[in-house]
């Protein structure tokens, strides 16, 4: 008799993370289309909002937990975390996709391929919904007790080739 250990021993770890991934994207893309279909947008995006931040926090504040991690000491540390924290919970993250330190101090955050962005251009909805990212990076900002702004140069869903995000320490 097959038991259900020797069934998902047959899957390796990588693909078990992307299965993982790929059914929390799909859980979180039906949640949203449910609000919205019986709230409308404005309810759906201010959910998503506020839920994807409060997220963000609970994330950073789990890997700085499990890596000893207290704080983030510099701009350089803090990139590190976000690309290290991104990476872990969204595997396909900095896939064509850069998170680099300007010399001016700031963050420079460069997508080119956006797993969400790609659903919802399917859906017809880039008018509609409003990105999470800047709440997941808010709420990372929360963990580490930082102020910071963050500011769109360039966006995906509207219509640019890449979005380009500026993420600045206002206050450690």
């Amino acid at each position: 008799m097959v038991t259900s250990e020797d069934l998902v021993s047959k899957i390796s770890g990588e693909t078990r993370i992307e299965m993982l991934e790929s059914n929390w994207l799909s859980h979180d893309a039906r949640w949203q289309k449910e609000v919205v279909s019986k709230y409308g947008w404005n309810l759906g995006n201010y959910l998503n909002q506020k839920v994807t931040r409060d997220l963000g926090k609970t994330m950073m504040l789990r890997f700085m937990k499990s890596a000893g991690i207290s704080r983030a000491s510099d701009v350089n540390e803090l990139r590190d975390l976000i690309v290290a924290v991104s990476s872990l919970n969204y595997s396909q993250v900095m896939d064509k996709n850069l998170v680099k330190y300007q010399p001016d101090g700031s963050i420079l955050f460069e997508i080119k391929n956006c797993v969400t962005y790609n659903n919802i251009k399917k859906r017809r909805a880039t008018g509609s919904y409003e990105c999470g990212c800047f709440a997941l990076r808010s709420g990372f900002s929360d963990a580490l007790k930082l102020e910071i702004s963050q500011e769109c140069k360039t966006c995906l869903m509207k219509g640019d080739n890449k979005c380009e995000i500026i993420l600045k320490v206002e206050k450690w």
